[in-house]
């Protein structure tokens, strides 16, 4: 019982630290927009220790699903080859595919000055799939689904990233819409 515990926590814990840095990195690529109404330290380093959190907690919660002992327990292969577990088959491999748009992000991040800002920036948008991906595996198998605290947790995670998520794309389709049609001159 106790190892299952820990197999949980570990799981909400990745979840809530993803949640938090994809949250905190939003509103770190926003800061020139934001700067003006809130006065924000340089989120960057925060964004980055919550990322390597996330990703160590995520292979800790895989990891321990490795050498639990009833039902659950899954392979190697189950866990690193999308939806082929025996339990869940599906969800798994949604969590699957998460962790690798998280693996992504991470060598990418290290990799930044190697991309042009545009690539970069289309490859770091898959932490927004990497969200959904992580929060639709919570919901449909974490046995605390229905706790009114995990409730709480999925729906205040999901407003936050969604709200900070929604802001960006308007903040960039105006900026990408003055960069397009620039002013007329007056010449009068």
């Amino acid at each position: 019982m106790t190892f299952w515990i820990l197999i949980r926590s570990t799981g909400i814990s990745a979840y809530l630290l993803l949640s938090l840095s994809i949250f905190i990195g939003t509103l770190y690529s926003l800061r020139e927009q934001i700067k003006p109404v809130f006065k924000i330290p340089d989120l960057r380093i925060i964004h980055i220790y919550l990322s390597t959190m996330a990703l160590g907690a995520t292979f800790l919660h895989g990891g321990m699903l490795l050498f639990h002992r009833e039902k659950e327990r899954l392979s190697l292969q189950e866990i690193l080859v999308p939806f082929t577990s025996r339990y869940d088959s599906f969800w798994i491999g949604i969590a699957t595919i998460a962790l690798y748009f998280m693996v992504l992000l991470a060598i990418t991040g290290v990799m930044q000055r190697k991309f042009s800002i545009v690539t970069w920036r289309k490859i770091h948008a898959a932490s927004y799939v990497a969200f959904v991906l992580a929060l639709l595996h919570s919901i449909a198998v974490g046995t605390d689904t229905w706790n009114t605290w995990i409730v709480v947790l999925y729906a205040t995670t999901g407003f936050l990233v969604g709200i900070v998520y929604l802001y960006r794309v308007v903040m960039l389709g105006r900026t990408r819409k003055s960069l397009a049609k620039p002013e007329p001159i007056n010449h009068a």
